[in-house]
């Protein structure tokens, strides 16, 4: 069980990392409509992950005995906040390159 814990742990970390990605693409490719439609995917992704995180520990007792046990922080509900407003820029972000490739075409 240990092993799903820290491959989910991993799954999230690397998500952010391609969120971080897909937002530095959505600032120097102005021109393309595929950047903030990918991230704004990603980060309703990743609000979705976060609300519960669990973390596997274990310690050694006086006795030489060994504790495994997993621990679940739920305490995320103000990061998933954070991440579906971060979601709600990209999507307005696209609507106004929209808006522009639709002015230019009148």
């Amino acid at each position: 069980m240990g092993w799903v814990i820290r491959l989910l742990d991993l799954l999230f970390l690397t998500l952010f990392g391609f969120a971080i990605f897909l937002c530095t693409l959505v600032v120097y490719d102005r021109e393309e409509f595929a950047w903030p439609v990918l991230s704004f995917v990603v980060w309703i992704v990743l609000a979705i992950c976060v609300n519960s995180i669990e973390t596997q520990y274990a310690f050694l007792n006086s006795d030489n005995t060994i504790i495994t046990s997993t621990s679940e922080y739920a305490g995320g509900a103000f990061v998933m906040w954070f991440f579906l407003g971060i979601a709600l820029v990209f999507m307005m972000i696209l609507i106004n390159r929209v808006l522009a490739v639709w002015r230019r075409a009148k």
